[in-house]
């Protein structure tokens, strides 16, 4: 590790980069008045930028169970996934192989745009003060660059994560539930929360008979009611003078439930919480992936494709590899493998990167 490095121009930067060669690039999220100080207290701490780290790693998706495995470090027993929390032979230890595809990384960019579209209305911060970075693997990050929150201390920083993530939140408060029927939370009182919970279930229910009960956990029977009555039930929840009777207050206590638990980001807490953080130098390349920890403009979010929009490398190129064992990936167009082990490919340069990063494959 090299660390507590002050360069004063890009050029300085360049040179530096050019006579080490480092996997890894990152700059401080931190302001200091003297960045070269070898420890936190020469360096005069001034302010930090509020960072958001979103991770594949902190949620479930489907295709975990087919691309991620883990081993038994006791016993050698494998599986595919997440590991248990003890193995058969009773030990808790493991190690663990993730991966990374379409499907993670989608869900990723979800979370961010929770941030833009659910959260972000709420607070007073311009646009321009926000960026985002495709991490260069698994995520992304969102970089709030805003005075008001940059002095913000570790418990303030704290009371944003706990609101962006729902915890301690009190539903009671959200939309009432008293003799068997639901009283939606009165107009003037859905902010926040409460608004974020009340439209959730307006959409909830609005998109009920396209699939969106499947995972909440109630009744095929409940499910049916819900779709029989589904008008009625929107007409009852956006009237200001009616309750919800349609279904039970078991039923609703679960969708709201639900719809908090959808709504509540899923982010790697002490990233945020933490003053002294370093992140992803934007425009240098992820040592676990040879892709570009790339800045994306917020109104183009959405079409963004990391395993194609970061790439660095030109396909001109090939390299031969033997394999170790990989499941399949993809490279802009390209699908490769899933491969097994000492099978010898030869990859274009871009994905011969990706596999070499990966440590699923070594040079021949």
């Amino acid at each position: 590790m090299f660390r507590h490095i002050k360069l004063e121009s890009i050029d300085d930067l360049k040179g530096y980069l050019k006579n080490h060669i480092f996997r890894h690039v990152y700059v401080s999220g931190a302001y200091y008045q003297y960045p070269d100080g070898q420890t936190m207290t020469q360096k005069n701490w001034l302010g930090m930028d509020y960072l958001i780290d979103i991770d594949c790693d902190h949620f479930e998706t489907s295709c975990k169970s087919k691309h991620d495995s883990w081993q038994c470090l006791n016993c050698g027993k494998n599986g595919k996934g997440r590991p248990p929390k003890s193995c058969s032979c009773g030990s808790s230890r493991f190690s663990e192989f993730n991966w990374i595809c379409d499907i993670c990384l989608e869900q990723s960019k979800k979370e961010v745009l929770k941030f833009i579209d659910i959260f972000l209305p709420s607070f007073d911060i311009p646009r321009d003060e926000i960026t985002v970075h495709f991490s260069g693997n698994r995520g992304y990050h969102i970089i709030i660059q805003s005075e008001k929150i940059r002095h913000f201390n570790q418990m303030e920083r704290r009371e944003f994560v706990d609101y962006l993530t729902g915890a301690g939140l009190n539903l009671k408060f959200h939309g009432r539930i008293e003799r068997k029927k639901y009283i939606p939370p009165d107009p003037k009182e859905r902010f926040g929360w409460g608004e974020y919970i009340y439209n959730g279930l307006i959409k909830l229910i609005n998109d009920c008979d396209n699939g969106s009960l499947d995972e909440v956990n109630i009744s095929t029977r409940m499910k049916n009611i819900i779709i029989n009555k589904k008008q009625t039930i929107l007409d009852e929840l956006k009237s200001v003078y009616h309750s919800v009777r349609s279904i039970s207050t078991e039923t609703w206590s679960k969708l709201v439930e639900y719809v908090k638990k959808d709504i509540a980001m899923k982010l790697d807490s002490p990233v945020s919480i933490d003053l002294h953080r370093l992140i992803r130098f934007p425009n240098s390349l992820h040592g676990k992936t040879g892709f570009i920890v790339k800045e994306i403009d917020i109104d183009k979010l959405e079409e963004f494709d990391p395993f194609s929009d970061a790439i660095a490398f030109l396909e001109n190129a090939h390299i031969k590899v033997e394999m170790m064992g990989c499941p399949e990936f993809r490279i802009k167009d390209q699908i490769y493998g899933p491969y097994d082990k000492n099978q010898k490919i030869e990859f274009p340069l871009p994905a011969a990167i990706f596999v070499l990063a990966k440590e699923v494959g070594k040079f021949i």
